[in-house]
C-alpha cells in the first residue's frame, strides 16, 4: 500500500488529506490542529493505529504486550503455532458489535480489524521496532481465560477475579463482558435471563441444542467458561473448535466423556 506520491505505509492503509492520497500515519493539519484518519489516534506528529501503543502506553484500554505469548492451533492433521496477536484471527468469534473499538462498527468490521492487527504486529514485533512501539491486546481479549501477553511479570489474565470472557467499559470502568452495566448487558450481548450472579449477559443465545460443531458462544457456552469447566465438556477451546475435542454423543447420564478421538484424557476431566 502506497501514497500518491509513491510512500510505503507503515500500517497498510490510506486516507485523503487535503486532497490528496496519504499513509494513514501522516497526520493532517487542520484549524484545531493535526487529525488523524478513523481508528488512529495522534502520538507526537504522528498518527498510529489504536492497538498500537505511544510511549509505552495503549489507547481504549488495550493492554500492553511487552511480549506475546506462542498459542498452539490443531488444524487438521498438523498444529500451528503463532504468537498471541498473529492468532487473534483464529479466536472463536462471537457475534457482537465492537466493544474494544467504536461502537458504530458492525461484526465485519470486527473481523478485518483482527486480520489487520495480525498483519501489523507480526511485523512490528518480528522487526523488532523501537522499544514503545508495541501491539496493545484489545479490552475484550482478556481475562477471557487465555494468557496471551507479558508486560514485566504481568499477564492479561492477572487481575480478572472469575471473568474468563473477556472486558467492557461500564460507567468508564473496566467490567466483565457476563455482567450487566446497570440494568442492561453491554452493547451486542444478550440478556441470558437466568438471575442472579455468573453468567448475566453473552454473545447470543444457545444451549443445549446449538451443534457441537458450532462456533458461535451462547448463554450456556459462556456459563461453562465462566465455571472453567474443562473443553471436553464445552466442545470448543477459545480458539475455536477441532475434531479432537468434539464429544462422539452428547446425551445420557452422566455425561459421556469419549470423544471422536478416543477415551479423553483423565486429567482433562476432573473439576
Amino acid at each position: 500500500v502506497v501514497s500518491s506520491t509513491g510512500d510505503k505505509c507503515k500500517y497498510y492503509q490510506r486516507w485523503i488529506c487535503n486532497d490528496k492520497v496519504v499513509c494513514a500515519e501522516q497526520s493532517c493539519p487542520f484549524n484545531k490542529g493535526p487529525t488523524c484518519p478513523p481508528r488512529f489516534y495522534l502520538c507526537g506528529n504522528i498518527c498510529k493505529p489504536d492497538f498500537v501503543s505511544c510511549n509505552g502506553t495503549c489507547a481504549k484500554n488495550g493492554f500492553f504486550c511487552e511480549r506475546q505469548q506462542n498459542i498452539t492451533i490443531p488444524h487438521g492433521e498438523f498444529d500451528l503455532t503463532g504468537n498471541s496477536l498473529k492468532a487473534l484471527t483464529y479466536k472463536r468469534y462471537t457475534a457482537r458489535k465492537q466493544i474494544f473499538w467504536a461502537d458504530d462498527h458492525d461484526s465485519d468490521d470486527e473481523k478485518k480489524e483482527k486480520v489487520l492487527i495480525s498483519l501489523i504486529c507480526g511485523k512490528l514485533y518480528k522487526d523488532g521496532g523501537e522499544e514503545e512501539d508495541r501491539c496493545c491486546l484489545p479490552l475484550d481479549a482478556r481475562c477471557d481465560g487465555v494468557v496471551e501477553c507479558w508486560n514485566d511479570n504481568m499477564t492479561d489474565e492477572d487481575g480478572c477475579r472469575d471473568c474468563r470472557v473477556g472486558l467492557g467499559m461500564c460507567g468508564g470502568q473496566q467490567a466483565c463482558l457476563a455482567d450487566k452495566c446497570g440494568q442492561s448487558c453491554m452493547p451486542g450481548l444478550k440478556d441470558c435471563g437466568y438471575g442472579g450472579g455468573g453468567v448475566q449477559c453473552a454473545a447470543s443465545y444457545g444451549g443445549f441444542t446449538k451443534t457441537e460443531s458450532s462456533s458461535a458462544a451462547s448463554c450456556m457456552d459462556w456459563t461453562r467458561r465462566q465455571a472453567g469447566l474443562p473443553d471436553v465438556f464445552a466442545s470448543c477451546s477459545d480458539y475455536g473448535c477441532f475434531p479432537p475435542q468434539l464429544l462422539s454423543t452428547c446425551t445420557g447420564y452422566p455425561r459421556p466423556k469419549e470423544s471422536l478421538a478416543g477415551p479423553c484424557d483423565p486429567d482433562m476431566i476432573h473439576l
